[in-house]
């Protein structure tokens, strides 16, 4: 039986990924850890503060002796390349970014600033000669701490749609794991490819 530590920085992803997983493979047993005032840090700007700790994160993560730790929140994936002995650490979205990296038009779409400018530059590190553009739905990440799911995924998908309407994208990129279920309707309603990081988690594990 596999045993994974995930880190979480927002409650949410939690119930989205345990749910994604059991449905999937009752088999792997999950372990928690969620910090949330690392994004504080990251917010106002202390990336030294946020990077040491990580370190101490990950230090605790590897005392639970599981076969994996996951990082789930993309906001941590460019701290995590300044660390020294990473490699035994795996991103949620690498495989998704690899993915969106083959294209050369593409559409990141977050409901959290603090995600944008990480997964943009790790798309970059994969393929220079890339046109990337971003999305910032405002609201949406409030209305789905409220408990207003419903509102949290009209607003992602107006957004979307929208954004759409006038310029032509090879491929979305939903660079979160709380909009990642939307990926099936959002392909329903445009003709482009979208990813998510979700679908490719059994895949690193």
């Amino acid at each position: 039986m596999k045993s994974i530590l995930l880190i979480h920085t927002v409650p949410m992803t939690i119930e989205t990924i345990g749910k994604y997983i059991y449905e999937r493979n009752k088999e792997i047993v999950l372990e928690n850890f969620l910090d949330e005032h690392i994004l504080f840090l990251l917010k106002n700007n202390c990336e030294k503060e946020a990077i040491e700790r990580l370190i101490k994160i990950l230090d605790l993560a590897r005392e639970a002796k599981r076969d994996k730790i996951m990082i789930v929140c993309s906001s941590l994936g460019t701290l995590l390349k300044k660390i020294e002995k990473n490699e035994d650490v795996l991103l949620i979205d690498e495989k998704m970014l690899e993915q969106a990296s083959k294209n050369n038009n593409i559409l990141v779409v977050a409901t959290a600033k603090t995600t944008l400018e990480p997964t943009v530059n790790r798309i970059l590190e994969k393929r220079k000669d890339v046109k990337i553009e971003t999305l910032f739905v405002q609201n949406a990440i409030d209305e789905y701490r409220l408990g207003n799911r419903k509102t949290h995924d009209e607003y992602i998908l107006s957004s979307i749609k929208e954004e759409v309407k006038e310029k032509r994208y090879d491929v979305v990129v939903l660079s979160q794991v709380s909009m990642g279920h939307l990926k099936m309707e959002l392909e329903t309603y445009i003709d482009i490819n979208v990813l998510n990081s979700i679908d490719s988690l059994l895949d690193n594990i």
